[in-house]
């Protein structure tokens, strides 16, 4: 996310539902502002999964 201008939000403990457990889940963000500050005018961004 770094590398788009975003940053980590922080973790959602508990919030999604598999089977019969729960799992945690990490939340970033970026702004338009901060996308454009980045990388200018590029639409799509990819990440390893």
């Amino acid at each position: 996310m770094d590398k788009y201008g975003g940053q980590y939000e922080g973790c959602l403990r508990n919030w999604l539902p598999e089977d019969d457990s729960v799992k945690d889940m990490h939340r970033y963000t970026v702004s338009q502002a901060e996308w454009q500050e980045a990388v200018g005018e590029e639409l799509e961004a990819s990440f390893p999964v």
